[in-house]
């Protein structure tokens, strides 16, 4: 019974230790965004700077923009917002992410501004092209 042990913890140690031997792989893939959308970011008004600066603060506060900075003499409004869906305003391209080990294969797309789960080889496997 004590050969048979020994002989079992033998093998399993062999089996943890070739598990570790084969490093994984990584690759990662960008493509940059395929529309240029023109965004108009100018609008002339004709109408006289007090009725327009009262009519822009006063929509500004409705909206979802938070007012950091607001200084009417010198004309300059400094305004931000946050979302949890930032794919919704910004489109920074797709990248295309894949990780091999051994049998498993899995690649992952998706849209660089939103959320994002993958598997990356560490530096104990081979990083091909990774981006840190």
């Amino acid at each position: 019974m004590r050969l048979k042990t020994k002989l079992t913890i033998i093998a399993l140690y062999a089996v943890m230790i070739t598990g570790c031997a084969t490093p994984g792989t990584s690759t990662f893939n960008y493509a940059p965004p395929q529309n240029s959308t023109k965004i108009q970011n100018e609008v002339i008004v004709s109408k006289p700077f007090e009725v327009v600066w009262d009519s822009l603060v006063r929509e500004l506060a409705k909206s979802f923009y938070v007012i950091n900075n607001i200084d009417k003499q010198s004309r300059i409004i400094n305004v931000s917002f946050s979302t949890d869906t930032p794919e919704a305003y910004v489109d920074r391209g797709i990248t295309t992410r894949t990780y091999s080990r051994g049998d498993e294969r899995q690649t992952y797309k998706y849209n660089l501004a939103s959320a994002s789960t993958y598997k990356e080889a560490t530096s104990a496997g081979i990083n091909n092209n990774s981006n840190r």
